[in-house]
C-alpha cells in the first residue's frame, strides 16, 4: 500500500492497494473536499455487504458493493464502498458521498478497460480468489 498525504495538508489523503506485480487493485480517497458525478444508467446490482466496521458512522450504513451500470451498449462495472445500497427499493439508482464525521472516504476497485464480458463472468470473478481477497479489504474498513 502507498499512502500519500498531500502537502501537509489535512484535507486530502490517498492509498493505492497494489499486487505484488504493482497493478493498483484498490484506490482510496479521504478528504473534505469531494464530488459526485452522475449519468442515466441502467443498473445491475451483483453482491452488496453492509461494511461492518462502519455501520452506525455513517448514514446510511456503507456497503462494498459490486454493480454493473450499463448505457446503451456500454457496461461498466464497479466494485467498491457505497453509501448504502446502490439501488433505492423503487429501482432509482443511488449515488453519493460516505461521509465519516468532517470527511469523506472513498474506496473504489481499479478495473482498466472492460474487464468482464458479461454478467455471469464478472460473477465468476467475484466468487473467486481475487475477487473475494479485493472483498475483504472493503470489508476491513472502520472509523472511530
Amino acid at each position: 500500500m502507498e499512502f500519500f498525504n498531500a502537502s501537509e495538508s489535512p484535507y486530502v489523503g490517498t492509498a493505492t492497494v497494489s499486487d505484488p506485480t504493482s497493478q493498483a487493485k484498490i484506490s482510496i480517497y479521504t478528504g473534505q473536499i469531494a464530488d459526485v458525478v452522475a449519468s442515466s444508467a441502467a443498473r445491475t446490482v451483483l453482491e452488496a455487504d453492509p461494511v461492518p466496521g462502519l455501520v452506525g458512522q455513517s448514514v446510511p450504513t456503507p456497503h462494498s458493493s459490486f454493480f454493473v451500470d450499463r448505457s446503451g451498449d456500454v457496461a461498466q462495472y464497479r466494485m467498491g464502498l457505497t453509501p448504502g445500497l446502490t439501488v433505492s427499493p423503487d429501482g432509482e439508482v443511488q449515488d453519493g458521498l460516505v461521509m465519516l464525521g468532517d470527511r469523506v472516504l472513498t474506496a473504489d476497485v481499479v478495473f482498466t478497460g472492460q474487464p468482464f464480458a458479461s454478467d455471469e463472468e464478472a460473477k465468476a470473478w467475484y466468487w473467486g480468489a481475487e475477487g473475494q481477497a479485493l472483498k475483504a479489504l472493503l470489508m476491513s474498513f472502520s472509523y472511530r
